[in-house]
């Protein structure tokens, strides 16, 4: 979704989640999954309302709308990729276990 090659270097993490980074604690990481996954879910959803709504903006504020549709697409690819490195911390702690 993100055609930034280097999008990741920059992702922002949430308050707390640098200290989880750092602690590697197994229940601060199933935290962080089920966070991501409910950002991602609340991100679709967002994401289906305005595909599904395009057609109904005035020609004139579709411009706005696309920009929109950008913004939410880059954001849920961040989102993505904290989950998706919250999922590789889970399964590299059942590895090292």
């Amino acid at each position: 979704m993100d055609a930034d090659p280097v999008a990741h270097e920059y992702d922002t993490l949430l308050p707390g989640e640098a200290l989880a980074i750092k602690d590697g604690d197994p229940r601060d990481i199933e935290h962080w999954v089920t966070v991501y996954k409910e950002l991602l879910s609340f991100k679709e959803k967002l994401l289906e309302a305005i595909g599904s709504q395009r057609g109904s903006v005035q020609s004139d504020g579709r411009l706005e709308v696309q920009h929109d549709d950008i913004l939410f697409r880059r954001e849920y690819a961040r989102l993505r990729r904290r989950l998706d490195y919250w999922l590789n911390e889970r399964e590299t702690r059942k590895t090292n276990d």
